[in-house]
C-alpha cells in the first residue's frame, strides 16, 4: 500500500497507469501520482473519492472531473501539513 500522506482519513491504492493512490481529508481530495510520486491536493473534490476508487479508468475520471476545474496544489513530503 502507498504511504498515506497528510494523515488522510481514507486512503486507497488504485489501478491506474498514472495515479498510484487517492485519499480524502476533510473536503480535500489527495492524489499520489505513480510516475514521480508527487502528491497533490484538490479542494472541494473529496466527494469523488469513491467514484475514483471504483472507476475502470481512474485517470480519465480524474481528468474529466478534477483537472478540467483546477490544477491543485503540490505537497512535498517535508511540507505535508498537519491540517489540510
Amino acid at each position: 500500500m502507498s504511504t498515506n500522506p497528510c494523515g488522510a482519513e481514507k486512503w486507497e491504492s488504485v489501478k491506474s497507469s498514472n495515479i498510484d493512490a487517492v485519499g480524502v481529508r476533510g473536503d480535500w481530495l489527495i492524489v499520489k501520482f505513480g510516475r514521480n510520486g508527487a502528491v497533490y491536493r484538490y479542494e472541494g473534490f473529496a466527494c469523488l473519492f469513491n467514484d475514483l476508487v471504483a472507476s475502470e479508468s481512474v485517470g480519465k475520471l480524474f481528468r474529466q472531473e478534477v483537472l478540467t476545474h483546477t490544477g491543485g496544489e503540490r505537497l512535498f513530503r517535508e511540507e505535508w501539513p498537519d491540517d489540510v
